[in-house]
């Protein structure tokens, strides 16, 4: 997946390819909760972030970029506890370092930003 530099498209992408992973996961009892778990977590990501941006103030915005940090921190989880078939498991663990990623980068705004 590429990288944009523009955060909100990234998240965006992020989403959508967590989008597209789960269309391929068997349908187990187990993998339907973490399709469902994942979906909302991931999709939350990027609309958290552009609520961020669009704040009503500092302490709203670092609120909506805390909730981004530990919605990707769901999101790392939910992809590890997923169980795709074996070819989809570099797509698995490639989503899970960009959610990792992810984590590490609103880490970053909230500490400079607080």
């Amino acid at each position: 997946m590429k990288k944009p530099f523009d955060l909100a498209e990234r998240t965006r992408l992020f989403a959508t390819a967590v989008r597209a992973y789960l269309k391929h996961l068997p349908r187990t009892e187990w993998n339907l909760n973490v399709i469902f778990q994942l979906s909302k977590a991931s999709c939350s990501v990027p609309a958290n972030y552009i609520e961020s941006v669009e704040n009503l103030g500092r302490r709203d915005s670092i609120m909506k970029l805390k909730i981004c940090r530990r919605e990707s921190k769901e999101s790392e989880l939910f992809l590890d506890l997923s169980e795709p078939i074996e070819a989809q498991e570099p797509v698995k663990q490639e989503l899970r370092g960009e959610a990792l990623e992810l984590v590490k980068i609103f880490s970053a705004i909230i500490r400079k930003a607080e």
